[in-house]
C-alpha cells in the first residue's frame, strides 16, 4: 500500500496535516483521557482540521460532563454497551447500532447506562482546533 501513512497513531493528540492517505489499526492506538470524561478512554483514530474521529469507551459509571462546541458538528455511533444523551435538556436513550447528530452550539452530557462498557465512534467535524483558533 503506497502512500499510507504507517504506523499511526501519534503519541499524543498531535494533528494530521499530510495530504496522503491514513491506515489506522485500532488495536495500535494509545488511549487517551478525553476531556471532561470520568471513566473513559478514547482512541484517537484521525484528527485534522476539517475532522476528528476517536472509538471512546466509556466503563461503567462513566460520564462525560456537560460542554459546548461552538464550531464543531458532533455525532455518535453507538458499538456496544448503552448510553443517555442529554442534549438542551431532551433525554435520548442509545443502545448498540444506533446513530446520533447535534449541530454546533448546543449544550450536551452523555453516561453509561447499565454494567456494561459503552463504546462508541465519536466525530467533530469540522475539528475542534477551529474553535481554538
Amino acid at each position: 500500500m503506497s502512500g499510507v501513512s504507517k504506523p499511526y497513531p501519534p503519541p499524543g493528540l498531535e494533528w494530521w496535516t499530510k495530504k496522503e492517505p491514513v491506515l489506522v489499526k485500532v488495536s495500535e492506538v494509545k488511549a487517551i483521557v478525553p476531556p471532561k470524561h470520568v471513566e473513559s478512554s478514547s482512541f484517537p483514530l484521525i484528527r485534522t482540521e476539517n475532522m476528528e474521529v476517536f472509538i471512546t469507551e466509556m466503563r461503567p459509571g462513566a460520564k462525560a460532563e456537560v460542554d459546548v462546541h461552538p464550531v464543531s458538528e458532533h455525532a455518535f455511533l453507538v458499538l456496544s454497551g448503552r448510553a443517555k444523551f442529554v442534549i438542551e435538556g431532551k433525554e435520548y436513550d442509545l443502545e448498540p447500532g444506533m446513530f446520533i447528530w447535534m449541530p454546533p452550539g448546543v449544550k450536551h452530557e452523555n453516561w453509561t447506562v447499565g454494567d456494561e462498557t459503552l463504546r462508541m465512534v465519536v466525530i467533530f467535524a469540522p475539528s475542534r482546533l477551529k474553535e481554538k483558533k
